[in-house]
């Protein structure tokens, strides 16, 4: 047993001093995707490269997740990134990685890559993409349950991810206009969007936004609104038809 005289107890009436710790600015948490791939007619593998920047503390939390011997090895990363369920057709032909030591810790991947079995041709000059996979975006899942108390988000955090489709022929989106999604509320926001470049390329932009660290329970639909909204993105069917 510990002698009273070392046990120190405070009085009801003193005073409680409050320590509030530096949040970590939304400017400076982010990753931003930007990957080009070439599609030839007939030919289910998508060839391409790609460029992966993550900053502060996305870049924090990928390097615990993907970086685990001490010698900072990205050999985890690549065995990850070609295990993973979202990414079972996905063949790295190259990874150069670049990092900073010093604050926002940026952590750069620039990668040439190879998609299997991502289109079909449900017609003879008709496209057909399924973004199942494409579109990570950190979120966490939202439950579906009735919350009781608040809801706290790891960080403030920016995820933009974009994919330009280059074709070998003139081509036109046929469901752009049905497959654009823009929201916002007082948690944040996410937009998705297919834009036709030129006559051979696609933009595929997809923004997600976290805004706030807190959502009261009432509110919690909010999140929910915005976790649904980029799962409805990624099952999104992308047709594109070859121009005559």
């Amino acid at each position: 047993m510990i002698p009273r005289k070392y046990i120190k107890t405070k009085n009801a009436d003193e005073e409680i001093k409050t320590v509030k710790l530096p949040a970590s600015p939304k400017n400076m948490n982010y990753r931003r995707m930007k990957t080009v791939l070439y599609i030839s007619h007939q030919d289910s593998v998508l060839k391409g490269s790609c460029k992966e920047i993550f900053s502060g503390a996305v870049s924090t939390e990928c390097r615990q997740k993907f970086i685990r011997d001490p010698n900072g090895s990205i050999s985890e990363k690549i065995k990850l990134l070609k295990n993973s369920k979202s990414n079972n057709n996905l063949v790295l032909d190259s990874l150069v990685i670049d990092k900073q030591h010093s604050y926002p810790y940026n952590f750069n991947l620039n990668y040439k890559c190879a998609l299997a079995n991502s289109v079909t041709w449900p017609e003879k000059d008709l496209y057909s993409l399924a973004l199942t996979g494409w579109l990570d975006h950190f979120q966490e899942e939202a439950s579906k349950k009735r919350r009781f108390l608040g809801y706290y988000t790891k960080y403030q955090y920016t995820v933009d991810i974009k994919y330009y489709l280059v074709f070998d022929t003139p081509v036109e989106v046929v469901n752009s206009n049905q497959t654009e999604i823009k929201l916002k509320n007082n948690f944040g926001s996410y937009t998705f969007s297919l834009k036709q470049i030129n006559d051979n390329t696609v933009l595929i932009n997809s923004n997600y936004d976290i805004d706030n660290l807190y959502l009261p329970e009432k509110d919690y639909d909010q999140f929910r609104e915005l976790s649904l909204a980029s799962l409805k993105a990624e099952a999104t069917q992308l047709f594109i038809k070859i121009k005559k």
